[in-house]
C-alpha cells in the first residue's frame, strides 16, 4: 500500500499528489513485449534514475533533449491518456534505472510531486522492481 494513505496509480486511476487526474495507458509494444505494470515511489526510483548518468534529467529538465520535458507539460493539458514509462535495470550498473522510454513524463511527473507512478518493467526486472521501487 502506498504511504499516508494515498492508492497507488494504476492504469485509469490517478496518480498521487500532483497527478491526481491522470490517467495512465501502455503501450501497445510495451503489451506485446510482456512488460509487466509497477506501481513504484517516485522518489526511490529517481535514486534509481539518477544512477543512471546517461539518461538522468534534473528538476527543471536540465540534460533532457530539447524541448520533450515542456512538451509533455504541454501534452498534460489536454487530458489525453499518458503512456507509461518503459524502464528496466541497467545491465552495466544493476544499481541504476535504464529507460527505454519515457524518462521526460517521469522527470516533469517527478518535479510536479506526484508520489506514486505506474511504469511498464521489462518482465525479468518485474520481481526487482516491486523489491526496490515498489509503492
Amino acid at each position: 500500500p502506498a504511504k499516508g494513505g494515498e492508492k497507488p496509480a494504476s492504469p485509469n486511476e490517478p496518480a498521487g499528489k500532483g497527478g491526481e487526474n491522470t490517467k495512465w495507458a501502455q503501450s501497445k509494444q510495451s503489451e506485446r513485449l510482456g512488460d509487466v505494470v509497477v506501481n513504484v515511489d517516485v522518489s526511490k526510483m529517481n535514486e534509481g534514475f539518477r544512477k543512471n548518468k546517461e539518461q538522468f534529467i534534473d528538476e527543471g529538465g536540465k540534460g533532457g533533449i530539447g524541448r520533450r520535458y515542456d512538451g509533455f507539460k504541454e501534452f498534460q493539458k489536454t487530458g489525453k491518456p499518458i503512456e507509461m514509462a518503459e524502464v528496466g535495470l541497467d545491465h552495466n550498473n544493476p544499481e541504476a534505472v535504464n529507460f527505454n522510454n519515457g524518462r521526460h513524463r517521469f522527470s516533469v511527473m517527478r518535479d510536479q510531486g506526484v508520489k506514486t507512478i505506474p511504469v511498464a518493467v521489462i518482465k525479468e526486472h518485474a520481481d526487482e522492481f516491486k523489491r526496490r521501487f515498489g509503492a
